[in-house]
């Protein structure tokens, strides 16, 4: 959340002396310091009032302006100085009020709680040696206070001890204090922000990132991922990057993207986020994702690659932590270090460019980072002893950091918290044409978008097509195509001419290369490899002979290829020989490589089987191939009507290997044993396996 610091200058009378009024509000910044000192270093007369309400800041930068207001009243003996303590002045600018002639205080009051830098930065001997010599000799009980609110007591006062010190006029209102002092109010002389966050206003961001035209036809694009039932996967990048496409064409002035998921696939997640900022950076077309409920691990880093993030009520965020899939069992673990390094690197990088804080992300990603707010900042600490009372706990260690709507808002994670609120909702007629008026959206309630009401939404639906190639490219379903074209080319070579088994592995093979390439997964160095493959495998089964180097070679090059295909990622897979262990991007792999293994033995046990039982008896099959010159190496009767071994006859099909012969008058189906046989020349038996016959060349 962006606490917005205000250094208020007025004159607060029309006549005589012109008192100088400093109200300093929220965080007391470096910027907030070195602006009053200026003020106060060019004004010579007797009074200045200022209001206090604040309980973190720059420690440095208030003993800064305490120095300044000292200094005033060193040269200006006659000087007043009157403070207003609005509620609190706690941390560094519980300093200010020591230094006034005249203090006021509202009925609750906490004064105290002076925060120490860390040992090695600022001892709290050097603390309180500060603070006492802005102190005169003769105020004591001033000095013994601010020794404790220095030391490791960490005093706080209430308005009774308050009272009690000479300085205390007593208690007033605010409205009260300024009638009396007759504060005339005016706006800010200057405003900026916590500097963990952007140095300009959310509106004026807004205004500078999003190009509206009053005059012209307003489009705002959008995106949805909200199913927690499937995780971001391939096909979220498909329907991303089509969505994409889109509104490159159409042109929106920003792009709302509603995210509701507990996370999924690394690498999708990454290829997502790029082409996020890509839209932003290079298309001009930025994007506000809006967080309904749940942005979850994957669904963090999303949110993280916008320009602005705005949230419900119930959001949270968090929780991404990488886990990795041993290589040696079925379990999971936590990542190592190696990789929860690169993990937590690519969050951090991915916060911090668009002006977040890097260590709350790498928080959600390590649960051994230690985080504070100290002084209005971000601490990262290395042990729990380094922790203070004063110090506001973000996450400790053991603990992932998950952040809830209001410590996003907090913490300047998130820039628009959206209250519910009833709206027109979106029609039918409006969901199938994926257009409506901005105004049925939420973040059109936030006022900066109150200009933006007659804009329209355009939504971007998958297509039955791509939703087809996204079933298909599921593991499981991927697998089963895999499985089929095992089985149907087994079937093929096995068999005569090219029929039924054949047609079937091919339309597998086709279905698998053409839901890659739709989805973006392969690229046409695996399809090269896989045409190598088959037509080394074809070379050395009909042309040159190599008794079978040629063809594993082909077959090797084939199924990298298909794997290539069908296992999106492998470029990026990272292991562990420390830990046994992969990262997140390899774990899918894993897991996809498990379903294919799964195939590939089920494929080999089903081929193993049609082998000994099916394919010699199974003759029905026959009619639904074609019988061509190259026949199988089936014979298709029973061992007890075979030629006896020794018999010779004549090739009338070439056997390469299978192929067709002609013993005693009969035309049988045969095996070469060796090389390759042509059509005329004479054979041997050379002997007899159940129903197949194996000849040798004379």
């Amino acid at each position: 959340m962006r606490i917005l610091l205000c250094l208020c200058l007025s004159f607060i009378s029309p006549l005589g002396a012109k008192p100088l009024f400093l109200e300093i509000e929220g965080y007391l910044s470096r910027a907030t310091a070195e602006e009053a000192m200026r003020e106060i270093d060019s004004f010579s007369d007797e009074k200045i009032v200022t209001i206090i309400r604040s309980d973190e800041g720059d420690l440095n930068a208030a003993f800064a302006l305490g120095r300044a207001l000292a200094s005033w009243k060193e040269k200006n003996t006659q000087g007043d100085l009157v403070i207003y303590i609005d509620e609190k002045a706690l941390g560094p600018a519980a300093i200010l009020p020591f230094l006034a002639n005249s203090l006021y205080h509202s009925n609750f009051v906490s004064w105290g709680d002076i925060h120490f830098e860390d040992e090695e930065d600022m001892p709290k001997n050097l603390l309180i040696s500060q603070l006492t010599s802005l102190i005169s000799p003769q105020e004591k009980q001033l000095l013994q206070t601010a020794k404790e609110m220095a030391g490791e007591s960490d005093l706080i006062l209430n308005r009774y001890q308050i009272d009690q010190f000479a300085i205390s006029e007593g208690t007033l209102t605010k409205e009260a204090f300024k009638k009396q002092f007759d504060i005339e109010e005016k706006p800010p002389s200057i405003q900026t922000v916590n500097e963990e966050a952007y140095d300009l206003p959310l509106d004026k961001q807004l205004a500078d990132a999003i190009t509206y035209s009053p005059d012209g036809k307003n489009l705002i694009g959008y995106l949805k991922i909200d199913d927690k039932k499937t995780s971001i996967n391939q096909g979220t990048w498909l329907y991303i990057t089509k969505a994409i496409e889109v509104f490159k064409e159409k042109r929106p002035i920003f792009v709302i993207l509603e995210l509701d998921t507990p996370g999924g696939e690394v690498y999708a997640a990454q290829k997502i986020s790029d082409a996020l900022k890509e839209l932003d950076t290079q298309e001009g077309i930025p994007v506000i994702s809006f967080i309904n409920n749940w942005a979850i691990s994957a669904g963090a880093m999303i949110a993280y690659s916008t320009r602005f993030i705005t949230i419900a009520k119930d959001a949270a965020m968090g929780a991404a932590e990488p886990i990795q899939q041993v290589a040696t069992s079925q379990e999971t673990q936590v990542a190592s270090e190696k990789v929860n390094s690169a993990i937590r690197a690519d969050f951090a990088n991915r916060a911090a460019f668009f002006g977040r804080n890097p260590s709350l992300a790498e928080a959600m990603v390590d649960k051994d980072i230690i985080l504070v707010k100290r002084d209005g900042e971000i601490v990262k600490l290395t042990n729990e002893d380094q922790i203070r009372s004063s110090d506001q706990v973000i996450t400790q260690k053991g603990k992932l950091l998950t952040l809830s709507a209001q410590e996003m808002m907090n913490l300047g994670v998130a820039d628009i918290l959206l209250d519910p609120q009833k709206l027109t909702p979106i029609t039918k007629k409006e969901q199938e044409k994926n257009r409506w008026p901005f105004s049925k959206t939420l973040l059109s309630t936030y006022p900066f978008f109150a200009k933006f009401k007659e804009a329209e939404v355009i939504g971007y639906e998958v297509d039955a097509r791509t939703r087809f190639f996204q079933f298909l490219m599921t593991p499981m379903v991927s697998s089963l195509l895999f499985l089929g074209l095992m089985i149907g080319f087994y079937m093929e070579l096995s068999t005569p001419g090219f029929g039924f088994a054949g047609s079937v592995g091919t339309i597998c093979l086709i279905l698998i290369v053409l839901s890659s390439f739709a989805l973006e997964i392969g690229s046409w160095l695996e399809l090269l490899l896989m045409a190598i493959g088959l037509a080394l495998f074809l070379i050395d089964l009909f042309v040159i002979p190599s008794f079978g180097l040629l063809g594993s070679v082909g077959v090797i090059a084939f199924i990298a290829g298909l794997v290539g295909l069908m296992v999106p990622g492998l470029e990026d897979v990272d292991y562990s020989f420390d830990t046994g262990a992969l990262n997140e991007v390899g774990m899918e792999v894993l897991r996809r490589l498990a379903w294919l293994g799964g195939a590939l033995i089920v494929g080999l046990i089903s081929i193993a089987l049609l082998a000994k039982y099916v394919m010699p008896s199974f003759k029905p099959f026959r009619r639904l191939v074609s019988d061509g010159e190259q026949s199988g190496y089936s014979a298709g009767e029973s061992s007890d009507t075979m030629p006896t071994v020794g018999k010779e006859g004549v090739v009338i099909a070439p056997l390469r290997p299978a192929g067709r012969v002609l013993i005693e008058g009969r035309n049988i189906d045969a095996m070469s044993v060796g090389s390759f046989i042509e059509k005329g020349e004479k054979v041997r038996v050379a002997r007899i396996e159940g129903s197949r016959l194996f000849v040798r060349k004379i």
